[in-house]
């Protein structure tokens, strides 16, 4: 997850912590990249470019990567996150855990909609006598709705959440002597369209749920968020109208398409046999790889591999790797204009001095900001946070400071878990042991020849019984031989 909020307050309050690095002169300013594996991997698996339920996605990730550190001259070393759960992110793998079943459950609607998009087209095509349904009502309610979302200049595929009666009553209540702008007029207009919206909505779907016999809308219903997707609610009425044609069926069930795609990346994820594997053909091309140790995650060994002098920078979208104490380079390996594109560089001593904190005082920021490891205080977010170490310095003082106001609801034990949180960010692992792998590779992977190494590329491709022509027709692109 990273430090909530980090990258876009520092470009608004410190944009010159921020430097982009330009790919052709990566290498000379930093020869040794630690590489957060799981979440690059993760990353190419959801990205446009790769494509859906391949069996052989993370195999051309590996070689992608071989041939793009070869060709920029760029010392690789890989850490896999420890396939043994961290327990001290049992609570974040726990919110993890329910947004995939929902995004599962959001993902299986999109799905049987599309499947009950076929159900109409077939009906379409086949010139089956379309339902003979009284359209008064439906038609008046159906364009009652669309001049109302007209009005209020709203797309037609989202209705919004309206107000909270209760709020609506309390603001009534309160004395206010002030003449009233044209916007709040406007705003108060608006509001009422938007009620006159909700519940021509509510009268539409009541009045295509007592059409009980037509089992194939019923089902699509059910699909459909309360006041979300008036698209595909329109289509169910024109359907029972006998007024939908192919162009306009096929046009939305494009755009079904195109979001149930988006959902199934969100899903697409490699496997413990896929990481396992990549461990082996990684070893096998002589690039250092390794899981992390138990309770330590990729980012934060990747950075105790930098402060061993053993790294230039580390790899990775997650920003928790400042506060661990290295620099770090994101858009990392980017499947778009990867030779030509600039990386996020961001150095967090470069941070500290742009705000005028210590090294330790920014670390109590970004844990104050959220982690994965700590929580924000209520009411507080990254602009207030870094105001008050500004201020105040430390986590006593601050929460002294925030005690003398009712308005933040601190929790009890928010000191402690701060000091926990710390430890997670400055105990980082050290035995010599750890880093062993670095140095075992017989052969430097920079310094082997193209022959030696496309010798071992074909190692590899006989070990996991691929085609010899496997990487000339998926990454030849990265170095030519």
């Amino acid at each position: 997850m990273g430090v909530q909020g980090l990258l876009p307050m520092l470009r608004r309050v410190a944009p010159e912590s921020i430097q982009s690095i330009a790919a052709s002169s990566f290498s000379s300013l930093f020869p040794v990249v630690a590489i957060d594996g799981t979440l690059l991997l993760i990353r190419n698996f959801r990205s446009q470019y790769t494509a859906l339920n391949y069996s052989f996605n993370h195999f051309k990730w590996a070689f992608k990567l071989a041939r793009y550190c070869r060709r920029q001259k760029i010392m690789p070393i890989v850490v896999f996150d420890n396939p043994i759960p961290n327990e001290h992110k049992a609570e974040e793998h726990e919110k993890r855990k329910l947004l995939k079943e929902n995004v599962i459950r959001d993902r299986n609607d999109i799905s049987k909609r599309v499947s009950l998009q076929k159900t109409f087209e077939s009906v379409l095509l086949s010139e089956t006598k379309q339902f003979n349904v009284p359209d008064f009502d439906l038609d008046e309610v159906l364009y009652s709705l669309e001049n109302l979302l007209e009005d209020v200049d709203l797309e037609n595929t989202k209705l919004p959440t309206p107000v909270n009666p209760e709020d609506l009553e309390s603001a009534s209540k309160s004395p206010d002597v002030r003449v009233p702008s044209p916007n709040s007029i406007d705003k108060k207009l608006k509001q009422k369209k938007l009620e006159k919206v909700e519940e021509l909505y509510n009268q539409l779907i009541g009045l295509l749920s007592d059409l009980g016999s037509f089992s194939d809308v019923n089902e699509y219903l059910k699909t459909l968020k309360p006041r979300s997707d008036f698209r595909d609610l329109k289509l169910c009425v024109l359907y029972l109208l006998g007024k939908l044609d192919l162009e306009t069926l096929r046009s939305c069930r494009l755009k079904v398409q195109e979001e149930l795609i988006k959902y199934e990346r969100r899903l697409y994820s490699p496997t413990k046999q896929h990481f396992e594997e990549l461990i082996e053909l990684l070893k096998i091309l002589n690039i250092p790889v390794t899981y992390a140790p138990i309770a330590v995650e990729a980012e934060a060994f990747a950075s105790a591999i930098y402060k061993k002098n053993l790294a230039t920078v580390v790899a990775t979208q997650d920003t928790d790797t400042l506060a661990l104490g290295a620099p770090m380079v994101s858009d990392f390996l980017d499947n778009s204009q990867l030779f030509y594109h600039f990386l996020t560089y961001v150095n967090p001593m470069r941070i500290c001095d742009s705000l005028n904190i210590s090294y330790r005082q920014f670390q109590i920021y970004c844990l104050m900001c959220g982690t994965d490891f700590s929580t924000r205080i209520p009411k507080i977010g990254p602009v207030r946070a870094l105001e008050l170490i500004q201020e105040h310095r430390d986590v006593s003082s601050i929460l002294s400071h925030l005690s003398l106001s009712n308005k933040f609801n601190v929790p009890e034990d928010y000191e402690k878990q701060m000091k926990i949180a710390l430890e997670r960010f400055t105990e980082l692992p050290n035995k010599n042991e750890f880093f062993q792998f670095i140095t075992a590779s017989q052969k430097s992977f920079l310094q082997m020849s193209d022959t030696y190494y496309l010798d071992l590329e074909r190692q590899a491709l006989k070990v996991f019984n691929l085609q010899p022509d496997f990487v000339e027709h998926n990454v030849l692109e990265y170095y030519h031989y």
